[in-house]
């Protein structure tokens, strides 16, 4: 994998790590194992991680207040592993800021698989970081790097979103796929299967529910800054609509 990322993986049980480490190599990938806190703790403060593969349920590890931490303190993919874990606990997981979630007993090929989807995405937005266009004055413009909707902008390529009054929204992965998602199909009603399904795939599908989370509190966000947005419709029983001429 070119410019392959380096990986800090936590799980307290050995031959699992083993395993992990073993099959992200094959990609050239340098890779990091951690079977206790204090491991994982002394490996994070000493080298640059870009991906993290965390078990929700090793001993005395505050899963979900790392995974916030992480995502509030640098700018690194998040991986959730775990095969005894409550939906809550995914769920919130995912609402604070993870990329994905793959559950044990799982096939190496996969793992594979989604670790460098999830480094690909960073990086293609890390790459392209100041680099957008300057924004069109027109009510409702859409170039390859920004999309302007009224009074609002959203910068594609450093993924942030601005208010025409220079005040920024600070939003969770998830809510900014969202928002990006149904502005790009603005003025069409999408099911929240669709739009799970565009953020991580089929095998998301169970979980559609998480969308109405996300899109309450990309409301809130939206509307602390500027009280008359009102693009985000909710079409009852069928999903959302971003309403906008």
């Amino acid at each position: 994998m070119p410019n392959a990322p380096t990986v800090l993986t936590l799980d307290d049980q050995e031959q699992i790590t083993t395993l992990i480490e073993s099959a992200l190599k094959l990609d050239g990938l340098k890779v990091f194992v951690a079977n206790t806190v204090r491991e994982f703790e002394k490996i994070r403060l000493s080298e640059p991680i870009d991906i993290y593969l965390l078990d929700l349920v090793v001993p005395e590890f505050q899963a979900l207040v790392a995974v916030k931490e992480i995502r509030e303190l640098e700018d690194a993919g998040i991986i959730m592993l775990s095969g005894h874990s409550s939906e809550v606990d995914v769920v919130l997981g995912l609402e604070l800021g993870a990329d994905d979630y793959i559950a044990k007993p799982f096939r190496l090929r996969e793992l594979r698989a989604r670790v460098a989807a999830v480094h690909r995405r960073r990086k293609e937005s890390a790459l392209s970081l100041g680099a957008a266009a300057p924004i069109a004055r027109d009510a409702v413009q859409t170039t390859d790097d920004v999309l302007k909707i009224g009074a609002w902008s959203i910068n594609i390529a450093a993924r942030r979103v601005k208010h025409q009054s220079g005040k920024a929204v600070a939003l969770t992965t998830s809510e900014y796929d969202v928002l990006v998602y149904l502005v790009k199909n603005r003025n069409r009603v999408v099911t929240r299967n669709q739009i799970m399904d565009a953020l991580r795939g089929e095998s998301w599908a169970s979980y559609d529910r998480l969308i109405d989370g996300f899109i309450s509190r990309l409301r809130a966000k939206l509307i602390s800054v500027d009280e008359s947005f009102d693009y985000i419709q909710t079409v009852r029983g069928v999903g959302y609509c971003f309403s906008h001429e």
